[in-house]
C-alpha cells in the first residue's frame, strides 16, 4: 500500500534501489510451475496471463524466470517439483499453486531444495495444513502464501450485478470451480453471503465445473433450461 504523499513513481524508484543493493550482482532466479496450458485449449487465459504479468515484473525487477506449463496435469505438476527439488544448481526460489490439492505434496518434495517456495493464489486447506503446519514451520523454505481476497471479489460482484436488474429479486445460477479448493469455496460462500440480506433473492442452483469450455457450456445449457427465470447467471467466462 502506498504511504500518505509519496507517488507511485517515487515509491517504485525506492523499490528498485532497495532490490539493487540487496541482489548486488547476482540475478535471482525464479522457477514457476504453472499449472496451466502453454496455449490455450479450452480452459481459459487465466494461467497464461498469470505467466505474462509475472514476465513482465520479472523483467522490471532483473530476474531470470523459468515457467514450467503443466497443463492441467496435477501429476506432471509434482514430477516437476520433484525434478527441480533435484537440480545441482538450484533456483532462489520456486512458485507453486494448490492445483487439484497438490502443493502439500510439491512442498515436501522442495524441502529438499535450498530454493524458497511461494504458494500463490489457492491456499492449502485447513486438513492440509493440520498435516504439514504453516509457512517458516516444520518446512522452512515455504517462505509464503499469496492469495486474493475470493469470498469479497465475488460478494462485490454479486452486488454489482443486483444492481443491474432493478431491483427485482435476484434468481441466480452459477459455475464455479472444483468443489474441494478453498477458492472455489470462498467465492461460493461469498454469493451466499451477498444474497442472504435480502430473503426475496436466492441461489437457483450453483455447479461446479472442471474450468473447460465444453463443460462449462453444456452446464450453462442445462441451468439455463432448468430454470428459465434465472436474471443473474455467474461464471468464470462468457458463454454463448
Amino acid at each position: 500500500m502506498l504511504a500518505g504523499s509519496m507517488s507511485a513513481g517515487v515509491c517504485l524508484a525506492a523499490g528498485r534501489a532497495a532490490w539493487a543493493m540487496t541482489v548486488g550482482v547476482n540475478t535471482p532466479r525464479v522457477v514457476f510451475l504453472n499449472p496451466g496450458e502453454e496455449v490455450e485449449r479450452g480452459t481459459g487465459q487465466h494461467w497464461q496471463l498469470v505467466s505474462w504479468f509475472m514476465a513482465a515484473t520479472a523483467a522490471r525487477f532483473g530476474m531470470q524466470l523459468e515457467e514450467l506449463y503443466t497443463e492441467r496435469d496435477h501429476l506432471l505438476m509434482l514430477r516437476q517439483a520433484e525434478t527441480v527439488a533435484a537440480r545441482n544448481d538450484p533456483p532462489d526460489y520456486v512458485v507453486i499453486v494448490n492445483e487439484k490439492m497438490a502443493a502439500q505434496q510439491m512442498l515436501h518434495a522442495l524441502a529438499r531444495s535450498p530454493a524458497k517456495v511461494l504458494l500463490i493464489h489457492n491456499d492449502l486447506t485447513d486438513a492440509q495444513r493440520a498435516e504439514t503446519g504453516n509457512e517458516r514451520g516444520a518446512i522452512a523454505n515455504w517462505i509464503g502464501t499469496i492469495t486474493a481476497d475470493a469470498f469479497q471479489g465475488s460478494f462485490r460482484l454479486m452486488d454489482y450485478l443486483c444492481s443491474q436488474i432493478g431491483g427485482r429479486p435476484a434468481r441466480v445460477i452459477g459455475i464455479t470451480g472444483d468443489p474441494i479448493t478453498p477458492v472455489s469455496k470462498a467465492r461460493a460462500q461469498g454469493v451466499a453471503a451477498a444474497l442472504a440480506r435480502k430473503p426475496q433473492d436466492h441461489i437457483a442452483q450453483l455447479v461446479y465445473g472442471d474450468w473447460s469450455c465444453a463443460d462449462d457450456r453444456d452446464k450453462a445449457r442445462v441451468l439455463l433450461s432448468r430454470y428459465p427465470n434465472a436474471n443473474i447467471a455467474s461464471g468464470p467466462r462468457t458463454i454463448p
